[in-house]
């Protein structure tokens, strides 16, 4: 085998292996739960660490140590936290040189993906009259919804649940940032209503396109 081409598949045999590393982590992680120290509030995530759901326990009230938004994001950090141990020793498991990894048709696959083929891809392209025609489109959906919207009678506002609103902060993989559960909510909302408000972000992100 030429010199040139032997490294080559070595390197080529090295990004497989890692590319098996990664497949591995991604195996040992699942959903999962947690609570939060003081066992009031536990946070449901699935395999991608995104929320699914908030629970409280019945006794939050008396059971909470601080901010009941405070405990909201402690639980969640101990769910991702202990999904990303269970990768992390899906890949201790592992020989320690990259070049021993067992490695799958996949892997060796996802490695050696065949270049774009550039003919191909203009090909598949829309043409420029094509654009025109959609932005035209999209410049005239805009105006008949702007249009709509002037013409529409103002909204009243909505009335908040228990005082000030709850706000859960997530990212783009539907994790929690922050959370600000006001004292006003701790105090006087019914728990349904509040498992309800700390919920609605979750299930908001699931009904989106």
């Amino acid at each position: 085998m030429d010199p040139i081409e032997e490294r080559l598949q070595q390197g080529l045999r090295k990004v497989a292996a890692f590319t098996a590393a990664m497949r591995v982590m991604d195996e040992g992680v699942r959903a999962t739960e947690a609570s939060s120290a003081d066992g009031a509030v536990t946070v449901q995530v699935d395999a991608a660490g995104a929320v699914t759901a908030i629970l409280l326990d019945d006794a939050w009230r008396a059971r909470v140590a601080g901010p009941l938004g405070t405990a909201v994001v402690e639980a969640y950090q101990t769910a991702r936290r202990s999904q990303v141990v269970a990768g992390l020793e899906n890949v201790a498991r592992l020989p320690d040189r990259l070049d021993d990894v067992p490695v799958l048709p996949e892997d060796l696959a996802a490695a050696t993906r065949p270049p774009v083929d550039l003919a191909e891809l203009q090909r598949s392209l829309p043409s420029l009259a094509e654009v025109n025609a959609q932005l035209a489109e999209a410049i005239a959906g805009a105006r008949r919804v702007r249009e709509t919207a002037s013409a529409a009678p103002a909204a009243a506002p909505a009335e908040p649940v228990g005082g000030d609103d709850v706000e859960v902060v997530l990212d783009a993989a539907g994790g929690i940032v922050a959370c600000t559960v006001p004292e006003t909510w701790q105090r006087s909302a019914p728990l349904p209503r509040l498992l309800e408000a700390l919920n609605r972000p979750f299930e908001t992100r699931e009904t989106q396109p």
